[in-house]
């Protein structure tokens, strides 16, 4: 396994970083580790979040019906 070496964390991250390893009975480095985990587990890239998008709606409109366009309906509003 690397190595890794942090250097002027500010003392208030530490300190959120040692509470949150302590109520989960982590060393801080574990925490550390976990933290970045998740962090690089929720990054998602542009194209998964768009088409995470479109299959969701894909799947409204098949349980609901077409919904109309937002964007028409807010420049009909306007128009009015």
């Amino acid at each position: 396994m690397a190595n890794l070496s942090l250097r002027d964390v500010p003392e208030d991250l530490y300190q959120r970083i040692k509470e949150i390893a302590d109520r989960q009975r982590r060393s801080v480095n574990q925490q550390i580790i976990v933290l970045l985990e998740q962090s690089l587990q929720q990054k998602r890239s542009r194209v998964e979040v768009l088409a995470s998008i479109d299959q969701r709606n894909a799947t409204i409109a098949k349980r609901v019906g077409i919904t109309p366009d937002s964007a028409e309906m807010i420049a009909e509003d306007r128009q009015r």
